[in-house]
């Protein structure tokens, strides 16, 4: 299925963050937003950025691990080479953005709503994704093994070689998704499959489902 993605598309002058904790208290405490900023070569653990606006800003080879970016808005962003493992994204806004090459292993997308979004490479193995809106979003290249999608709504929404083995799309509604060229070895639905229905998927994966439901392939 084609999809069409309205990319991310940055301002040529970006402002470079160097102290990002000063940067962060007066944001705070001024209510004001991140807005054409470059956040690059950063180290942050533990670090609370929750509900703030970020909008034309560059995340690039960064490291922010179990950060708090739960209820964030992100317009127009583009995260680079970061990784963001365990760090919980729950609740918040995507909207025409990218993950290029992203490191993001046990991150949370809880609840998240994501349109025209772009991930490109990296690893997303065990992230949850659980009750999320996903629309108009291309995955390419990129591991999801393991990765939590219950409950979610995923709609013009593209695949190509994106690992999903042993990922959990438990009440989720699987139709005009096309998983031919995924690696789908062990994924999780209900035990009705109904899930599956209107997917795309290659003869060896449908042989692989019909021993999932119990049906008897010779």
């Amino acid at each position: 299925m084609s999809v069409k993605i309205t990319r991310p598309a940055l301002p040529g002058s970006l402002i470079t963050i160097t102290d990002i904790n000063s940067e962060l208290e007066r944001a705070r405490e001024d209510e004001t937003d991140f807005c054409a900023d470059r956040f690059e070569k950063l180290y942050c653990e533990s670090t609370d950025f929750s509900s703030l606006y970020f909008k034309d800003c560059l995340f690039s080879a960064s490291r922010f691990t179990d950060c708090d970016f739960a209820k964030c808005t992100f317009i127009n962003c583009v995260f680079k080479g970061c990784d963001i493992s365990n760090s919980d994204f729950s609740d918040s806004c995507f909207k025409q953005c990218s993950f290029s090459s992203c490191k993001a292993v046990g991150a949370a997308f809880k609840g998240s709503y994501q349109k025209n979004v772009i991930f490109d490479g990296g690893s997303f193995e065990l992230s949850d994704f659980q009750r999320s809106k996903l629309s108009n979003v291309r995955i390419t290249d990129t591991d999801f093994s393991s990765a939590l999608f219950s409950s979610c709504e995923i709609k013009q929404t593209q695949l190509q070689n994106v690992g999903f083995a042993k990922a959990v799309f438990f009440g989720t509604k699987l139709a005009e998704l096309d998983f031919t060229s995924c690696n789908i070895e062990g994924l999780t639905v209900s035990d009705t499959g109904a899930e599956l229905k209107g997917a795309k998927v290659d003869v060896w994966q449908a042989a692989m489902f019909a021993k999932l439901l119990g049906l008897i392939v010779e």
